[in-house]
C-alpha cells in the first residue's frame, strides 16, 4: 500500500486524498452521528464508540487529576476544564487514528512498543530497564500496564502515520521563496496625509499647561553638561 502511494505520490486524485486524510486528523471529524446501540456513545466512520470506553478513560482522567490535586477536586473544576469534551475528543482522535493507520498500512509492533518503553530514563537503574521499578513507577501514578502500553502504542503510531503523511507534504526552496514574497513585499495601505502649518493657528497652550507638561519631562530637556575655558598660549621657544 505505502509503496503504492509513494509511487503515485504526485497523481491529483492520491493527492486529493492524502489532503482529505489530514483535514481528518486536524479537525478530528466524525464519520457519523451519535450510535444507535445502547451502549454506543457515536460512531466514527462506521465505527462504534462504546460507552464503556468513554466511562473507562474518564474514570482514569478523573483519578490523575485527583492524585494530583492532593485527593481533593474543587467544584466546578471539571466543567471549566471541559474534560467530558476532551474526552470525547481523545477517543475520536483514537479512532481517526487507528481507521487511518489501517488504510495507509502502518502498525507498530509489540516489540516496537517494549523497546520504546525500555529506552524510558524513568524505568531504568544505572541506565538498564528495570521491571519491577517499571511496574512500581506505573502503579504510584495510579495507571496499570495494558493502559500504559496502549499508550505508548498510540503515541508510536502517531508518530508513524504522520510521519508517512509528511513525505508527501515536502517544500521547495522556490514555494518557500513564492510564498515570502506574497507575504512580505505586497502591502497595501491606505493614508491620508495633513500639513501640521494647518492645525497651528487652531491649537492653543496656555502657560499653567505648558509648565506642567514641563515639570513632568524636566529630564528631557536636559542639555549635556558644557564647560567654559579661557586661557593663555605660551608657545615653547619663544623669545
Amino acid at each position: 500500500m505505502l509503496d503504492f502511494l509513494r509511487r503515485k505520490a504526485q497523481s491529483t486524485v492520491i493527492q486529493v486524498a492524502i489532503l482529505a486524510i489530514i483535514l481528518v486528523f486536524i479537525f478530528w471529524g466524525v464519520g457519523g452521528n451519535q450510535g444507535n446501540g445502547p451502549n454506543s456513545l457515536a460512531t466514527v466512520n462506521g465505527q462504534m464508540l462504546s460507552y464503556q470506553e468513554y466511562q473507562r478513560l474518564y474514570d482514569q482522567k478523573l483519578n490523575q487529576l485527583r492524585a494530583q490535586l492532593g485527593g481533593e477536586i474543587p467544584p466546578g473544576l471539571l466543567d471549566n476544564l471541559g474534560l467530558k469534551k476532551q474526552i470525547l475528543d481523545e477517543l475520536i482522535q483514537r479512532m481517526l487514528l487507528s481507521q487511518g493507520a489501517a488504510a495507509a498500512g502502518v502498525m507498530v509492533s509489540g516489540e516496537e512498543v517494549r523497546q520504546a518503553i525500555q529506552e524510558m530514563p524513568a524505568f531504568q537503574k544505572d541506565g538498564v530497564f528495570d521491571m519491577d521499578w517499571y511496574k512500581q513507577v506505573l502503579a504510584g501514578n495510579r495507571m496499570n500496564v495494558a493502559d500504559f502500553e496502549a499508550s505508548v502504542r498510540r503515541s508510536l503510531l502517531t508518530a508513524k502515520i504522520l510521519g508517512h503523511l509528511s513525505r508527501f507534504g515536502g517544500v521547495s526552496e522556490a514555494e518557500l521563496r513564492d510564498r515570502f514574497n506574497l507575504d512580505y513585499s505586497q502591502k497595501r495601505f491606505s493614508y491620508v496625509t495633513f500639513e501640521a502649518a494647518d492645525f497651528e493657528k487652531k491649537v492653543q497652550v496656555k502657560d499653567e499647561e505648558l509648565a506642567a507638561f514641563f515639570e513632568t519631562r524636566r529630564d528631557n530637556y536636559l542639555a549635556q553638561p558644557e564647560v567654559n575655558l579661557s586661557y593663555v598660549l605660551f608657545p615653547f621657544g619663544a623669545e
